[in-house]
């Protein structure tokens, strides 16, 4: 504020002319220093008008000499400047769930340069209101005019169903902008999916009793396959009761991520294909994760009998030898494993009893012989009593 004018005036009304004595003892309070020339003008020093409308500022004069005390004051009430901005705020948090509308809502106002709010809308400033942003889907969008506020309420913001990440929007009215960043995050989970796990389709095969050849891990994911990152999930395997697992009976739940790691599962179960499925429980309901199947194949190093070859149409006499016995260890695939120990084969001889089949604690027993150059069976081993 400049050309600020005062005056003096005795009792009688009368206009009393400034000398330089009198303007010695005049004091105003919003600044030390007082050009003395501008005041024997009747000039005040100019007054500095604060940028925000409600920083109002009290302004006061005052002389005093030894006989009297005079005092004048004014207050200066900021208005605010033109218009400059539009400015946008989010009420009620920058996150939007995938499918979702953003709980709360943007206000829009228009201020001056100093951020001072401008009674710019009306209900008409609706219409020239624009917003945009990629992968904005403006199908609820609703733009009311806040008489009260002066401002403009926008809700029902919603996004296309895509990757997570920020989105930024662009609201426009007239020549004026501004933009805003919301989080757009997953939806609710809604599936289960496993990681580094090969194809679905085809049944993977698996040698009974070994291990599966990678660890089960999954991913809760929403609708849309975005890994949906809730944690505390219990996950669980349903499985038939044949299709044994070992470790069994583990509890397992999400983490932070929304993900878990099963482990890997040794797999005990008849020869053919077995079929198991992870599940998830979300909110009481359940979420069906895919079924993997497996082709359980018998071990080929596992033995389940013994083969015993031996001449059964031969006779012997008192003192004389046994026929040859040829040993082999079959395994679940019915193949002849090769590569046992032969220390672990033995036979037992005792004479036959009413005991029954079992051999009693002093039955003779026999190792087996070195194989001859002849012996043509691969795996096999011989007995010559």
């Amino acid at each position: 504020m400049h050309n600020l004018i005062f005056q003096m005036y005795d009792e009688g009304e009368r206009e009393i002319n400034i000398t330089s004595a009198l303007a010695e003892k005049i004091k105003v309070n919003w600044t030390p220093e007082i050009n003395k020339e501008h005041l024997l003008q009747g000039l005040l020093p100019d007054v500095q008008v604060p940028t925000s409308v409600k920083d109002m500022r009290y302004c006061q004069v005052s002389f005093q000499d030894d006989h009297v005390s005079l005092e004048s004051a004014f207050t200066v009430r900021p208005l605010p400047d033109e218009p400059k901005h539009l400015k946008c705020e989010m009420k009620g948090g920058k996150t939007v769930q995938m499918g979702q509308e953003l709980q709360g809502e943007v206000v829009i106002i228009i201020t001056d340069q100093y951020g001072n709010q401008i009674q710019a809308f009306s209900p008409s400033s609706l219409s020239s209101l624009s917003i945009a942003g990629v992968g904005l889907d403006s199908s609820n969008l609703k733009t009311t005019f806040q008489e009260n506020t002066q401002s403009i309420s926008v809700r029902g913001i919603k996004f296309i169903p895509g990757p997570p990440g920020n989105k930024d929007l662009c609201f426009t009215w007239r020549e004026f902008s501004d933009f805003i960043r919301v989080q757009l995050i997953s939806g609710p989970p809604a599936k289960l999916l496993l990681i580094d796990w090969p194809e679905l389709k085809e049944s993977i095969p698996v040698i009974n009793g070994r291990d599966l050849q990678n660890p089960i891990i999954v991913q809760l994911c929403d609708q849309w396959d975005n890994p949906a990152p809730v944690q505390h999930v219990k996950i669980s395997l349903t499985k038939a009761s044949n299709l044994k697992l070992m470790p069994s009976n583990q509890q397992h739940k999400t983490d932070e991520k929304g993900r878990a790691n099963l482990g890997v599962f040794s797999v005990f179960a008849p020869r053919g294909e077995h079929t198991l499925q992870v599940k998830a429980i979300y909110n009481k309901s359940i979420i069906e994760g895919p079924i993997i199947k497996l082709m359980i194949l018998p071990d080929p190093e596992k033995p389940v009998r013994l083969n015993v070859k031996y001449d059964k149409d031969a006779s012997f006499l008192a003192g004389g030898l046994f026929t040859d016995f040829m040993i082999s260890v079959i395994s679940e695939d019915d193949s002849i494993i090769k590569n046992i120990n032969p220390a672990r084969i033995s036979m037992k001889m005792w004479k036959l009893s009413t005991s029954g089949n079992r051999p009693p604690a002093n039955a003779e027993t026999f190792s087996c012989n070195k194989i001859k150059d002849n012996d043509k069976e691969d795996g096999c081993f011989y007995f010559r009593l």
